[in-house]
């Protein structure tokens, strides 16, 4: 008898916590930041579009891009799910992480779960990473090999 009378007491008493930890966990859900993921990044020229998962908690979101050396080079704090960003101080040939972190009210953040990590090169038309030719100033088309043939090469000077 003194062993069911003392698995009723158990069943209970676990019961009864198991509901306080859910009900803590229910009150403070609105606090509890959630894993999220970058959905799409699209480029044209120096232009980044990122989008990515909507916190359901978070107040802000940074999006950082580190260079190689993770060095930061571009920081921004933003209120929406999707950014357009413009990217001039990037070099050829060299890679590029994007992080987006998500901030609630109560400072806590968490790290997108997937960086977005990428090698610029674009072709640019100098060696700034210019893809807009300018009026004030003079190009020359160069064509190096024979044109009917794959062999050829195409220098704008």
């Amino acid at each position: 008898m003194k062993r069911v009378i003392l698995g009723i007491v158990f069943i209970i008493l676990t019961f009864i916590s198991v509901t306080f930890a859910v009900s803590a966990i229910l009150l403070n859900s609105n606090k509890i930041l959630n894993s999220f993921s970058i959905i799409s990044v699209d480029n044209a020229s120096n232009v980044y579009s990122v989008n990515f998962e909507k916190v359901k908690t978070a107040e802000y979101y940074d999006v950082l891009v580190y260079n190689e050396k993770n060095i930061p080079i571009y920081s921004k704090s933003i209120y929406k799910n999707n950014i357009q960003m413009t990217l001039d101080n990037i070099e050829y040939d060299s890679k590029y992480k994007i992080v987006i972190y998500a901030y609630n009210k109560l400072g806590d953040s968490i790290g997108v779960h997937n960086p977005y990590v990428f090698t610029y090169t674009e072709p640019t038309f100098d060696l700034n990473n210019s893809l807009v030719l300018k009026d004030n100033e003079d190009y020359k088309l160069q064509i190096k090999g024979k044109l009917n043939k794959k062999d050829y090469i195409i220098r704008i000077l």
